[in-house]
């Protein structure tokens, strides 16, 4: 019995020494402005159905919403909708005249792996009232390839991507093909 112990002991000293090695789901590689679309590896999604609650807000409002959303859904490679239930990713109206931001992604956190755990999006109304409809579609698909895990692009030759910052100078109103090559390398496809 005895040298059972021993055995057993011995096993748990030895493992118990042994370096620890990380893994990760994957490899991620940003790309960048050059390709026409920019992964962010520490801030990305791990699954292709995106759920969210909406705040307060007008039916226009949750028109712009929906519409961003559709935009990217009818890609076929993701599927983000408003749920009933408690999700940690929350879309909001304000308004702040000052900002100079028509609306915004931020409040993320993300796990070791760069998956995105929760996030929020902005309207900001200020603006967004001063903006025509399609605009506005446009500026909330944008800010959901945000939360997929996409870079703005500041580059003039990038006007032709929806990740273009510049939302007066862009060319396009939804996601292209370049901002989809982006979310398949992020969803490994």
């Amino acid at each position: 019995m005895k040298t059972f112990y021993k055995i057993i002991l011995s096993f748990i000293i030895v493992i118990s020494i042994l370096p620890s090695a990380k893994t990760f789901a994957h490899s991620c590689t940003s790309f960048g402005e050059s390709f026409k679309y920019w992964i962010d590896c520490n801030n990305h999604t791990d699954t292709a159905i995106i759920k969210f609650n909406l705040g307060v807000m007008d039916a226009t409002y949750k028109g712009y919403v929906t519409s961003g959303a559709k935009m990217w859904n009818d890609s076929g490679l993701v599927l983000i909708s408003e749920t009933t239930t408690y999700s940690r990713n929350f879309i909001h109206t304000y308004s702040d005249f000052n900002s100079g931001y028509t609306a915004v992604f931020y409040n993320y956190e993300s796990n070791s792996s760069g998956h995105l755990q929760s996030w929020a999006v902005g309207m900001n109304t200020a603006e967004m009232d001063d903006s025509t409809a399609a605009q506005n579609r446009t500026t909330m698909a944008h800010e959901f390839g945000h939360v997929l895990g996409l870079n703005d692009l500041s580059q003039t030759t990038n006007r032709d991507t929806l990740m273009y910052k510049n939302r007066g100078s862009r060319t396009v109103t939804s996601p292209t093909s370049w901002d989809t090559t982006g979310v398949k390398k992020i969803l490994g496809q």
